[in-house]
């Protein structure tokens, strides 16, 4: 029987005429009063329809916003128009997301697996969904059901990259977008405003907001494998920063975790929509660029050791920030650990070097 809060793996969207649907009573006290989750099968209707997206689908949402006719036309046809009814799972608790979902019509709710019947976030017209876990590769933490009769227009991660390199109007608009995921403006968010807390058992790391170990060890191994798979490059770019130590013996620890703020949201903001950004148990920052060969890696380091330098924290008095950094693209027989082993290698050097290095 489908269960929306199982954490077990979960089938692909299955054909219009067998796919599964929740009651709402079941979940949501706006729907109904009861004392708990029904333990026995949800209710079986007809609940999907998918076409290729139109130009209109997508031209009254931010995303696309200023873009030209040209550009819709181009872009509408690589995109998802999905018409739900009231009570389908677009996605279950920890499911791989590979989807941006954005409310044309209706209504969709995020629940959370903890027990409540009550949604932890509600996405109401040109809100979104699923980005954070779709750039990623994370589990998702909370399943995303229609509430309404909905129309969506749904984007596959891979797509947005070349939207991006396609159009500068999209670019900057998708910046806009993760920006408001940033501070938890995409969706009207309950229980709390913002972002959902960290858990120790997360992929994300409390001071710089990056990825951490967790994510590290569990999803990067997928990350390459994909790669493998399809072919396309993966480069790292992966740094520390010279004499963090020092500075926390001189300075204090305060002063250290301000710049790894700083520099995390500096990683991000230099990077393309698609690259990801960890933050490790070695204090070693990395970023992983699929798709992109040791060119690119070369251009995005050469850029963050050139500005980290003019780094400034909320105007106050910080030493001249350097790095040693390492460069490297996966080779056909590596592991992620061996890529990841080289790349320190490298940092090393620049350590020993007295700093300010890039090694490749």
């Amino acid at each position: 029987m489908f269960n929306p809060f199982s954490q077990s793996p979960q089938p692909a969207a299955a054909p219009l005429d067998e796919n599964e649907v929740v009651d709402l009573a079941d979940i949501d006290l706006d729907f109904a009063v009861e004392d708990a989750f029904r333990q026995e099968a949800p209710k079986v209707i007809r609940p999907m329809v998918s076409v290729p997206a139109e130009p209109g689908d997508l031209a009254g949402l931010d995303l696309f916003r200023e873009l030209s006719n040209e550009e819709l036309a181009e872009f509408a046809p690589q995109c998802l128009s999905v018409r739900v009814v009231p009570g389908y799972v677009l996605y279950p608790v920890g499911r791989i997301n590979t989807r941006l979902y954005f409310v044309i019509e209706g209504q969709v709710r995020m629940y959370r697996n903890d027990g409540g019947k009550r949604p932890c976030g509600i996405v109401d017209f040109g809100q979104s969904c699923g980005l954070t876990s779709a750039l990623s590769m994370q589990p998702t933490e909370h399943s995303l059901i229609a509430t309404e009769s909905t129309h969506l227009l749904v984007i596959e991660a891979p797509a947005i990259e070349k939207f991006t390199r396609r159009s500068h109007a999209f670019a900057q608009n998708y910046t806009a977008l993760m920006a408001s995921y940033a501070k938890g403006d995409h969706c009207l968010q309950l229980g709390g405003r913002g972002p959902a807390p960290v858990r120790r058992d997360g992929y994300i790391d409390p001071t710089t907001l990056l990825h951490n170990q967790n994510w590290l060890d569990t999803m990067f191994p997928r990350i390459v494998e994909r790669s493998r798979m399809s072919g396309e490059p993966l480069s790292l770019v992966a740094f520390k920063v010279d004499r963090l130590d020092e500075i926390d013996r001189v300075a204090g620890v305060v002063l250290s975790r301000y710049i790894l703020e700083a520099l995390g949201q500096l990683m991000v903001e230099n990077s393309r929509p698609t690259d990801l950004h960890v933050f490790d148990r070695d204090r070693r920052l990395v970023v992983v660029l699929p798709d992109s060969n040791l060119d690119g890696a070369r251009i995005l380091a050469n850029r963050l050791r050139e500005r980290v330098k003019t780094l400034t924290v909320d105007d106050l008095p910080i030493p001249t920030v350097t790095l040693s950094m390492g460069i490297v693209t996966l080779t056909d027989a590596e592991s992620g650990d061996s890529l990841l082993g080289r790349a320190d290698t490298l940092i090393q050097k620049g350590i020993n070097a007295g700093g300010d290095w890039l090694n490749e």
